[in-house]
């Protein structure tokens, strides 16, 4: 009986186990399968559009990271505040690897620091505890400033992406949709890659096209006189 039990024990939690790793794989797979199809999308809408502007090594739209040279290209220059900010395209592509280089040098330096001075805080005594812990409490502060850092600089980040993709979808676009797809690319999974495929034949001067097709005087019917 004892044996029957355990047994029914082991079944059960097998069973558990190879439904959690069939469920597992099934949304691993469904993550891989829309990522990649994401990053063809783009790719095939960045090199689309590249080709059609004269940009130069358009192919560049399907290597990793550096496909953010020419988003960039598509951008051209764009304006922070009074300054105008030039070969966008480098900057999209060394600010990432700046920003996590630097990002992990000094939470890795915060985190020995705070595990270096709680190791020494033991051994201390009086004004030298005293001292331990004004040096673990700065440790503390500054491994929250780090993150405060890290989360501005994202922010920051992530507003020159949507300025650039503002820029580039208002050549495609009206004036009120270029911000929309901007904003909707940078918050929902899929949505800019779609854009980008979507947009990359549309004409030119498409926007210009419906923002005058908008504006233009309609022509009154002067109603005919009955004799």
């Amino acid at each position: 009986m004892r044996y029957m039990m355990r047994y029914m024990i082991n079944s059960a939690e097998t069973e558990w186990m190879g439904f959690i790793i069939v469920l597992v794989m099934t949304f691993l797979s469904i993550y891989i399968i829309a990522y990649m199809a994401a990053y063809l999308c783009k790719g095939v809408g960045l090199y689309t559009m590249a080709k059609r502007e004269n940009i130069s090594c358009p192919w560049l739209a399907f290597i990793p990271a550096v496909r953010l040279y020419i988003q960039g290209e598509l951008c051209g220059d764009i304006t922070l505040g009074k300054r105008k900010v030039r070969d966008i395209g480098i900057w999209l592509v060394v600010l990432p690897f700046l920003y996590r280089i630097i990002s992990n040098i000094v939470c890795v330096f915060a985190v020995f620091s705070v595990m270096a001075l709680g190791l020494s805080y033991k051994g201390m005594t009086g004004y030298s505890r005293f001292l331990g812990s004004l040096g673990f409490s700065a440790a503390i502060l500054l491994g929250i400033a780090v993150i405060i850092v890290i989360m501005i600089l994202a922010a920051l980040y992530k507003v020159i992406y949507i300025l650039v993709n503002q820029k580039i979808f208002g050549k495609y676009t009206s004036e009120t949709m270029k911000t929309v797809h901007a904003v909707l690319g940078a918050l929902i999974p899929l949505y800019e890659a779609v854009i980008f495929l979507v947009l990359r034949n549309r004409s030119l001067d498409g926007a210009e096209e419906s923002v005058a097709a908008a504006t233009a005087p309609t022509e009154e019917k002067v109603p005919e006189e009955v004799s």
